[in-house]
Formats: structure tokens, sequence, C-alpha cells
């Protein structure tokens, strides 16, 4: 059951406990803001951390953002900087890495985390997609999924060794009723 709707039920969560505890609030005050979606408290099953509340009435929270490039990627640099971050007051951090071993980043950042941390998978599947660049008049093979044409080139996405993936691109301005559509383009097929 969610937050949210633990809330609108009357009742007052651990999670809302901890939140009313850090902001110095009330926790019906907490569990009112999150029956009404005016506070959320953010949270993974599968990582379990404090409760952390976001919104109206609540203290500003401050986001560090952190990542290695595929230029440079020392796994001892990313810890140095998530605990950094920590140590100066951030309530989340944002892995924003790029290149080869993001795997082993994010495992270990989330393993290392005491705070909420976000990443951009997209960045991963861009990583490891082949892009074949060819001549702007060049044919466009039989085999492609995503053709992007420039004055100065053809680039065309293939399907990887390792097989099924998806990249969508949107382009703006987007209509926020469309959001659900969206989502299920987004869904691999059944």
């Amino acid at each position: 059951m969610t937050e949210m709707l633990q809330a609108q039920r009357g009742i007052i969560t651990k999670a809302i406990r901890e939140v009313a505890e850090d902001e110095m609030l009330s926790p019906e005050f907490i569990r009112e803001g999150v029956a009404t979606g005016r506070i959320v408290i953010p949270n993974n099953i599968n990582h379990p951390k404090r409760g952390i509340g976001i919104g109206k009435g609540l203290r500003t929270k401050v986001n560090s953002n952190i990542g290695a490039s595929n230029y440079h990627q020392l796994i001892e640099e990313e810890m140095d900087k998530l605990h950094t971050s920590i140590r100066y007051g951030a309530d989340s951090v944002m892995d924003l890495s790029t290149g080869s071993d993001l795997d082993l980043i994010r495992e270990t950042l989330i393993k290392e985390s005491i705070v909420m941390l976000g990443t951009v998978p997209i960045y991963q599947a861009a990583s490891e997609v082949p892009i074949t660049k060819l001549d702007p008049a060049a044919p466009v093979p039989a085999d492609f999924f995503s053709v992007t044409r420039t004055p100065e080139e053809l680039s065309v996405v293939q399907e990887t060794p390792e097989g099924d993936w998806r990249c969508l691109k949107v382009e703006g301005p987007l209509d926020f009723s469309l959001v659900g559509i969206l989502a299920s383009l987004a869904e691999p097929n059944p």
C-alpha cells in the first residue's frame, strides 16, 4: 500500500514519523500533506532509506549531482563525491555517470548511499548501443532501429548482439495529458 493511500486512511507510517521528526513538525501535518498530495515521501522498497519529505511547508532540499565520464572512471572518486555530498548536507544525490562500467558504479553507489540516490538509465542505454555513422547520401540499411540525418552525417542505431532494447525520443512542447500514452509506448510488449 502506498504512503499516500495509507495517509488517506489516517495511518501515520514510519516514514511519516521520520519526516515529521526531521522537519520538526507534527506527524499529523505530514500525514495530511501526503494524503492530499502536497507532500511526497520518495521510497524504493528494494533500497530502504530514512524517509525524506518534499513539498509544501517543508524545508528546501539539497540535491548533489555527481558522475563519472567515459573518459575518466574511477569508482573511488565517485565514492568520495558521494561521501562529500552527504557530509556537506545533501538530502539526495543524482548519479549522472556515463561510460563503460555503469552497473558497477550504480551498484556501489546504491550500497554506499544513506540518502536517496537517482540515476539516469538512458545514459547507460546510450553508451551501450552501437551507432553507425554513414555518409549523408548513403542508403538506410534494412535492419535499422533509428536514423538521424544531419547535414554532416547519417547516424543509424542498430540492434546490439545481446538483443532487445528500445529508445524513444519525444520532442516538445509536450502536453502533459499525453504522459500516460507515452509511458505505454515505452513499455515492452507482453
